[in-house]
């Protein structure tokens, strides 16, 4: 049975020490034996110095409204259109250059190519 470590210090209680043969681990032992002072006052932390102040967030906070304002307006519907992608196609396919013609194969180029990948085929020779 698995016993976690609160539930353990809820059964020895408070009034009761810890023993050594209790089941729990040394340093749970050693810490319900010496318990610690409670923090004081003196040990809050001081306020940080590198955080923005409230007039600091709101303007930042503006500046994304105003700039996601601004993209909204720029990419509305009303904006941009899809017309005239007839003539965008056409001047690409002037601007295009032709590929060259295909020409069938010649004997020669088809056994040139044959050789070419017996011989990467080939396996090293072995080690000596």
């Amino acid at each position: 049975m698995l016993v976690f470590p609160a539930m353990a210090l809820a059964e020895i209680g408070c009034a009761q020490p810890a023993s050594s043969d209790s089941g729990l681990a040394p340093d749970i032992v050693a810490a319900a034996q010496h318990p610690k002072g409670f923090p004081s006052f003196c040990s809050i932390p001081a306020i940080p110095t590198d955080v923005r102040d409230a007039g600091a967030w709101k303007t930042a906070v503006v500046d994304t409204r105003v700039a996601g304002a601004r993209l909204q307006r720029q990419t509305d519907p009303s904006t941009w259109t899809l017309d005239g992608t007839d003539a965008f196609a056409a001047d690409a396919r002037r601007e295009a250059a032709a590929p060259p013609p295909m020409t069938p194969a010649s004997e020669g180029d088809a056994e040139a190519f044959t050789q070419q990948l017996k011989a990467r085929a080939t396996p090293p020779p072995r080690p000596r």
